[in-house]
């Protein structure tokens, strides 16, 4: 009986928001009912999402929380409308674009002098995807990086698609390692330039961060590999599923984009050492 009364009790707070029969209904372009107005939680869910999807609107703890409820619900989640969800296919690994310095490396991979070398001037744009496939496999990271409690790090965007995220992770890179004033703008060894300057203390809302100055190190440009397969069934929000049904954003399908809503675990990476040449520099490395 008490099991029972747990279930139901789960149940109703995992629906206590109200969306409707038909999720977003008035925006939606793929054939369904679009009769049926917004109810006024919905409403707020709708414009913090497409706020989200169109630019860089931050999610808060408070939503990221609604948005677990809703992959959990027995009438919104996969079981039901599936409106709310991760990536059908779970064997597609997830890939990110960051940039980090030698501290992180240092922690999580074994060998660090083993990490090839990118000479910016020698290989551009999206050739250095080229060469970073060329290495083989990924690089272990041992312990596995928990992207996600970190400052700096709350719910961002996955890709399915390489390359897509080694020009992030080229873009972030270059400017750690050649620009001293992009390095203030770091905590953790973290790039995020728009949260505002706080303490790591400061807060306990994993979806918000600081960036307190860091050394001027070494850089290196990270493609974070995540496996869906490894995270919580509740971890991760598939776009395709729903933002991608709007009117507003169904022209943003093809960045087919992922998002974390909870701590992810990654457990490789490709990583480059970013060499930005200087006058006097030697012409090998």
């Amino acid at each position: 009986m008490r099991k029972a009364t747990d279930d139901l009790l789960r149940r109703y707070i995992r629906e206590a928001i109200d969306l409707g029969d038909t999720q977003f209904s008035p925006e939606r372009t793929d054939g369904v009912d679009t009769s049926e107005p917004n109810t006024p939680e919905e409403q707020e869910l709708y414009n913090k999402l497409l706020g989200r999807a169109q630019g860089s609107g931050a999610l808060d703890a408070k939503l990221t929380k609604t948005l677990r409820d809703l992959i959990n619900s027995e009438k919104y989640g996969p079981d039901g409308s599936g409106f709310f969800g991760g990536p059908d296919n779970t064997s597609q690994l997830l890939y990110r674009g960051h940039a980090y310095t030698q501290r992180w490396v240092d922690k999580h991979v074994a060998d660090p002098a083993a990490i090839p070398v990118w000479d910016t001037e020698k290989t551009y744009g999206s050739g250095l995807a080229a060469l970073v496939r060329g290495f083989g496999d990924p690089i272990p990271l041992n312990p596995p990086y928990t992207f996600g409690p970190n400052p700096g790090e709350g719910a961002r965007g996955w890709t399915p698609d390489f390359e897509v995220a080694m020009n992030f992770a080229r873009s972030y890179g270059s400017q750690l390692e050649g620009d001293i004033s992009f390095k203030a703008r770091w905590k953790d060894d973290i790039i995020h330039k728009s949260s505002p300057l706080r303490k790591p203390h400061d807060t306990e809302d994993w979806t918000k961060g600081g960036e307190p100055e860091v050394e001027g190190n070494a850089a290196y440009s990270v493609v974070l590999v995540l496996d869906p397969s490894r995270q919580p069934p509740d971890a991760l929000l598939d776009f395709s599923r729903n933002i991608y049904k709007l009117k507003k954003t169904r022209g943003l399908a093809y960045e087919k984009e992922v998002m974390n809503i909870t701590p992810v675990q990654c457990n490789a990476a490709y990583i480059v050492r970013v060499f930005v040449r200087r006058p006097g520099d030697p012409e090998t490395l």
